[in-house]
């Protein structure tokens, strides 16, 4: 507890319930302050670790699809099924002009009454984004040109005239490489709530 001190003049009681207001209210706001700092500085932390996540394979050119042949170890970055690295080690068969060709997609939109057809390269992407990743970013570029809206896209490639199948989500570029380079050229880009 706070102690007077007698000095040459004295202290009313009043003049001392005042300085202990006083001093309690800057402790409290000296708190304050401090949780804030905390708060805003773990929200800083968080936030930097969610971009540099989401960055991660945007920054580090060396995984990129137009890289894919000089990435010696895959399994760094993913941990490979069986199927994916005979996918995997079947790309690498491939030669750099081969793999520059097939990442040059074309992609339809298709809409309730719309089509609208663009080509995408997905050679800048990681080969280890998702396909959910790619379909936000088409999205993304269907908008920017047209100035329409996708909501929740999804990919399908189109098999025959008329009918399409639905790429997972979860599946990996390099993956959707391989199936382009059997011959499905065509991706189909639509909305789940259409």
């Amino acid at each position: 507890m706070h102690q007077l001190v007698k000095t040459g003049k004295s202290k009313s009681f009043k003049d001392y319930s005042i300085l202990k207001k006083a001093s309690s209210t800057s402790k409290i706001i000296e708190q304050g302050q401090s949780a804030f700092l905390k708060q805003q500085s773990f929200e800083v932390r968080t936030s930097r670790k969610k971009s540099s996540i989401l960055l991660k394979d945007i920054i580090d050119q060396s995984i990129l699809i137009e890289n894919i042949k000089s990435i010696q170890n895959p399994n760094l970055h993913l941990g490979m099924n069986l199927l994916q690295q005979k996918i995997w080690e079947r790309i690498q068969k491939c030669t750099q002009q081969q793999i520059d060709e097939y990442s040059n997609v074309a992609i339809i939109v298709l809409k309730p009454d719309y089509e609208y057809e663009f080509n995408f390269s997905i050679s800048k992407f990681s080969c280890f984004n998702t396909i959910k990743q790619l379909s936000d970013s088409l999205a993304k570029q269907f908008h920017d040109l047209t100035n329409n809206n996708l909501d929740e896209p999804y990919l399908s490639m189109l098999i025959g005239k008329i009918k399409t199948q639905r790429l997972d989500g979860d599946m990996r570029l390099f993956e959707l490489l391989n199936i382009i380079m059997n011959g499905r050229k065509l991706l189909v880009l639509q909305s789940q709530t259409q």
